[in-house]
């Protein structure tokens, strides 16, 4: 269906060790969205068409949480595929991630206040958007 490629990063000159990445072709993430947003986009016109606007019964406040979870999860793969694309390491993106997703949003604020205090970016752009000397477009 897909390979999982190894790249390879510049030894670090505190371990002296290697360090590799696993990298997902960029169709298959591509895939991975679109397919989540038809299962969102599904879920919302389900819950809209059966339930509409009302959380007075039951099975409406049950339809609404569903789709209330439905949506937690979809921004957190956004920030989870901007995690992985910014660790230096893949454990330690894989750990925040699931930390996310299971513990809550807090583990996904503690990742951007480490990353602020640490005095790492948070920009979101790509090596093509740079221009010489490091500074976007």
């Amino acid at each position: 269906f897909f390979s999982l490629q190894l790249k390879r990063y510049l030894r670090s000159p505190l371990t002296n060790k290697t360090r590799f990445r696993i990298m997902i072709p960029s169709n298959v993430q591509k895939g991975i969205i679109v397919g989540y947003i038809c299962i969102f986009f599904f879920g919302i016109a389900h819950t809209l068409t059966n339930h509409g606007f009302q959380w007075a019964d039951l099975d409406a406040a049950r339809a609404w949480l569903f789709t209330t979870v439905i949506d937690y999860y979809g921004v957190s793969l956004a920030l989870c595929f901007v995690i992985l694309h910014t660790e230096q390491q893949l454990p330690q993106g894989l750990a925040w991630c699931t930390a996310g997703c299971l513990l809550g949003c807090p583990f996904f604020l503690l990742w951007v206040m480490i990353r602020i205090w640490n005095g790492q970016t948070l920009n979101l752009s790509s090596s093509s958007s740079l221009r010489e000397g490091g500074s976007a477009r």
